[in-house]
């Protein structure tokens, strides 16, 4: 975390590549205007991708790569399969049924990703400089070459940036295709965040210091992270002594511990009318956007999302670059159905398609 802070992680530097991706992302939609396009993880998850892999190594993938485009693809389905969740919570399937449980699917996704990594690997290895690392590879070698931590090894940086790849490309990359989706569904909230996000920046690409004036794009991006649901649960974690919480509940040592985001996010007892897409729950009397406490899409307590302050620029800017420069348009007969996803480890919309229009920026 202190090296990825170091190379721009939560600061205002990093928001340059963010606003390139976005700005890329939008050129690439706009590409097909007035044409129906197809939505799916792949529009969204190279852009994503590149903005921490900057960080990690020092360069952003061409969006053209066919190869990191199909590990891309793997990983995607590793964290929306359902057979996944099957897998996680009992391990051993997967010796008698690799093929059907999709542990032989998994696998190819994991070296895929290792075998990307290494390659950046090596290349860095090549001419790091110790005293001056570009980027977390290099202080990562810099650490091996002088900590005598056995732990510091090439495996275990090749798994280290293997596992921001996958987490940091997936989350993020879904939760911009339910922003589409609801978008689509909702023209006149659409239409809304729009006339704001002109109204404020004209042409200009949104930066985080733009969030006070942009409020109600602010509120959309939250209810699309809450009805989207993306993690309905936290990954597991093990109770390392017994704990008695304050309702009374008694959790054992050792203990396997998860929690229920999606409940967090749906209970009727903490929204009003959960089931609706409404951003004005996230406004308060004089139009400011709050976050409730119990907003929690990036989960909660100490073992919240390391990624989180990431997350919520690329979330932002992202979004607020499309709804800018982008209308969505639900296809008559064929709207997209929030109901249709694949759930796994997260909850993915099944592809969908829709018509694409570039809108008018002038203020």
């Amino acid at each position: 975390m202190k090296h990825l802070k170091n190379f721009g992680f939560g600061k205002r530097d990093l928001e340059g590549v963010i606003q390139r991706e976005a700005r890329s992302l939008v050129e690439l939609l706009l590409a097909s205007d007035g044409q129906q396009v197809e939505m799916n993880m792949h529009t969204f998850t190279v852009p994503v991708l590149n903005v921490l892999w900057e960080m990690v190594a020092g360069h952003a993938f061409k969006w053209t790569n066919e190869r990191v485009k199909e590990v891309l693809a793997l990983v995607n389905w590793a964290f929306s399969a359902p057979i996944s969740v099957m897998v996680v919570q009992a391990p051993w399937i997967r010796f008698f049924f690799p093929a059907l449980t999709g542990y032989n699917k998994r696998i190819r996704a994991v070296k895929g990703m290792q075998a990307l990594v290494k390659e950046e690997v090596l290349e860095h290895m090549q001419d790091v400089d110790h005293n001056n690392p570009r980027d977390l590879i290099d202080a990562y070698l810099a650490e091996m070459a002088t900590a005598a931590d056995p732990e510091f090894h090439v495996e275990q940086l090749v798994m280290v940036c293997a596992d921001l790849m996958g987490a940091g490309s997936d989350t993020t990359s879904t939760t911009l295709m339910w922003g589409v989706l609801y978008l689509a569904l909702h023209p006149e909230v659409q239409a809304r965040c729009h006339q704001e996000a002109v109204g404020a920046l004209g042409e200009a690409t949104a930066t985080t210091a733009d969030m006070d004036a942009l409020q109600y794009c602010q509120a959309t991006t939250a209810e699309i992270q809450r009805v989207g649901m993306v993690a309905v649960s936290t990954i597991q974690h093990r109770a390392t002594r017994t704990v008695t919480i304050p309702t009374g509940h008694v959790i054992p040592a050792d203990s396997i511990v998860v929690s229920n985001l999606g409940r967090f996010l749906s209970d009727p007892n903490l929204w009003d009318k959960p089931e609706l897409f409404n951003p004005d729950r996230f406004l308060d009397a004089s139009g400011k956007f709050f976050k409730p406490e119990h907003f929690v899409p990036l989960s909660h307590g100490k073992r919240f999302c390391l990624g989180e302050p990431l997350v919520k620029a690329e979330l932002f800017i992202f979004m607020v670059t499309m709804m800018q420069r982008v209308r969505f348009e639900a296809i008559p007969g064929r709207e997209p159905d929030p109901a249709r996803f694949s759930f796994g480890l997260t909850r993915v919309p099944e592809p969908f398609t829709v018509r694409v229009h570039a809108t008018s920026i002038a203020s």
